[in-house]
């Protein structure tokens, strides 16, 4: 893939951010579309009215902090050039990729629709890029080059544990692809480090602002199958854990906020009983017509 061309994005949180020409293929989809229409933070927006920020932006977002990651750790153990460009190219998909599974209302459709099917955003993200002919051609044109297939990408999304992850190749001389788990699932992951940036400063609560996030990413280092970070960066992490703690306490569990994912979740179920998301969770050319717009304007839901 020629990393030389691209698009720019202007991020309020980041500034100018890359989409590779090859990615809009994937962007351009309707399954990746539909994230324009999935609000972030589900209801969060009638306590913190500023809170309409999306899955889309989310993801363009992760997949842009995910590179940064990849980046630094790969420079430190040598690794550039072509091998660079593929752990590039495969992480932002991956990146782009990791929210595909979330429902309208995001976490509350999760916890109410999902959860009693056993299933969970991550899987149903593996199980739509699976089914899906458009976007499951898009990524296949992708990471083909590299020799991997669409069941690769799956695989990585779902997974739950460093054991689960489908990439285990040496990489380098310092370590091995498991360590780009962390980069997605990790305590400072490029998912927590966008998500907690872009609530912050979407809902107007700040706590996040002070993240020296690229410093995090600098002192990013590869050791063994874990990617780690290095104690001049310490005080980072600590500005990532006292963020999380505020915005779970002030902003995601805020109780209005809570009081108000009950009601959607009621709602949810109400619609589940008389009408049934079975038909679109299994089928994700369906799936891809779930938003925050589509349940709100049902009459069963509305009546």
């Amino acid at each position: 893939m020629d990393l030389g061309r691209y698009k720019i994005v202007k991020d309020p949180v980041y500034g100018y951010v890359r989409l590779y020409e090859h990615e809009l293929g994937i962007v351009d989809t309707l399954l990746f579309q539909r994230l324009r229409r999935v609000k972030q933070l589900g209801v969060a927006h009638l306590v913190y009215p500023g809170a309409q920020h999306t899955r889309f932006e989310h993801s363009i977002g992760t997949a842009f902090i995910a590179e940064e990651m990849v980046r630094s750790v790969l420079d430190k153990a040598g690794i550039r050039g072509s091998d660079l460009e593929r752990y590039v190219v495969i992480s932002r998909v991956v990146a782009l990729l990791h929210d595909i599974g979330h429902g309208p209302y995001s976490h509350t459709f999760e916890e109410y629709v999902l959860y009693p099917r056993n299933l969970d955003h991550e899987v149903m993200a593996s199980r739509l890029l699976s089914g899906h002919e458009e976007l499951a051609g898009a990524v296949e044109r992708i990471v083909s080059e590299y020799g991997y297939g669409v069941d690769a990408i799956a695989a990585a999304l779902s997974s739950k544990s460093v054991e689960e992850w489908p990439f285990r190749e040496a990489m380098g001389d310092a370590g091995d692809e498991r360590a780009l788990f962390y980069i997605f699932k990790g305590a400072f992951c490029s998912d927590l480090i966008d998500y907690l940036l872009r609530d912050s400063y979407f809902s107007g609560a700040g706590y996040a602002d002070s993240i020296d996030w690229r410093r995090l990413t600098h002192f990013m280092e590869l050791r063994g199958p874990v990617v780690a970070v290095d104690e001049r960066a310490l005080e980072v992490l600590d500005q990532v854990l006292i963020a999380r703690l505020f915005m779970f306490s002030t902003v995601y569990y805020h109780k209005k906020v809570r009081a108000a994912e009950k009601v959607v979740g009621m709602l949810l179920q109400r619609y589940d009983e008389e009408l049934g998301f079975d038909s679109y969770v299994e089928d994700p050319e369906a799936y891809q017509e779930l938003d925050d717009y589509y349940v709100l304007g049902s009459p069963s839901v509305r009546g």
